[in-house]
């Protein structure tokens, strides 16, 4: 991710749904703008943003896409923030109160404090973006088919079975249209199709783990090791306090892709000797089971980060 170091002039932007509350860090004047590309575009050009400026707004739902848009197209800097990172931060800054414009702030001066190691939100490509979204659909209606499916197999269900049933053949239907425009999408885009297929190489990495990866970790292939496990949900953190050090715990990421890096795991434990062997070696070492398994995980993701920089984004002229 490209890092923009030590920012001078930074918007701090508190999103909601149908406004945005913008504070300059140069002006100290706040202004209320209609959440729009448009007027966002406009606000943005008004405060005489330049390229190595910053904007910063958090994570809200989707609610902060124009405003990451319209960052986009006037080639300005924006950082999405971690709620609970920006939430934390903002609680340090004051013991009482809570208003749009003092978040904003706050906001604000979290970009001028941190701007130089805040990762820039980066505009993802339409296909990507499909990708995503498709992906994501699979997941909630594979989940609610398996529930109807247990409540369809449960006793006393009387005369609720057949709209259950009916309901059950319903999803199945959806679903397989839903992978079929997942397989449209990725076919369509040589840069996503190169990935899926560069993943699949891994034994244990099968079609449903690639397309995970590729649509919920599209940072995949230009992070290094340590930044790709802790976005992927899978990175071990430390809990060391004088002489004392604590069981490090898996904390933060991406819950997707943890889930799906652990089914992935099993997969590679049981059909990728060289997985296995580091699996059984750290159960030999008296690793807990969960633990090793986690570990495969971390190294099933990290394998697939370096196979996708080296086939995809390392320059031609380091392969050769």
């Amino acid at each position: 991710m490209n890092q923009v170091a030590n920012p001078l002039h930074v918007l701090g932007c508190d999103v909601g749904k149908d406004k945005v509350v913008i504070f300059d860090s140069v002006t100290g004047v706040i202004a209320e703008v209609c959440n729009t590309q448009k007027a966002l575009a406009k606000a943005i050009a008004d405060c005489g943003m330049k390229s190595d400026s910053l904007i910063v707004c958090e994570a809200t739902g989707g609610f902060e896409a124009p405003l990451l848009a319209a960052a986009a197209t006037a080639n300005i800097p924006a950082h999405r923030a971690d709620p609970r990172k920006a939430a934390a931060f903002i609680r340090s800054l004051r013991s009482h109160g809570k208003t749009d414009a003092i978040d904003a702030e706050a906001l604000a001066r979290y970009g001028l404090e941190r701007g130089d190691r805040l990762p820039r939100w980066q505009l993802p490509t339409k296909a990507q973006s499909d990708l995503a979204q498709l992906v994501r659909l699979r997941a909630d209606l594979v989940q609610t088919h398996g529930d109807y499916t247990r409540r369809a197999k449960a006793p006393g269900r009387g005369r609720s079975e057949k709209h259950l049933k009916a309901t059950i053949r319903v999803l199945t239907t959806r679903i397989a249209a839903v992978e079929a425009d997942i397989s449209e999408v990725v076919l369509a885009d040589k840069q996503l199709s190169q990935t899926v297929d560069t993943i699949q190489e891994i034994q244990g990495c099968g079609p449903k783990t690639a397309l995970l990866l590729t649509a919920l970790l599209p940072e995949i292939g230009q992070l290094n090791r340590k930044q790709v496990a802790a976005l992927a949900g899978v990175a071990p953190h430390p809990r060391q306090s004088g002489k004392a050090d604590g069981y490090r715990r898996i904390t933060g990421g991406r819950p997707a892709i943890k889930r799906g890096l652990f089914m992935a795991a099993m997969a590679a434990r049981q059909h990728n000797p060289k997985l296995r062997a580091f699996f059984e070696h750290l159960r030999a070492a008296g690793k807990p089971k969960l633990v090793a398994m986690m570990a495969l995980a971390r190294k099933l993701v990290t394998i697939a980060n370096a196979k996708v920089r080296d086939a995809i984004f390392a320059p031609k002229s380091e392969l050769c």
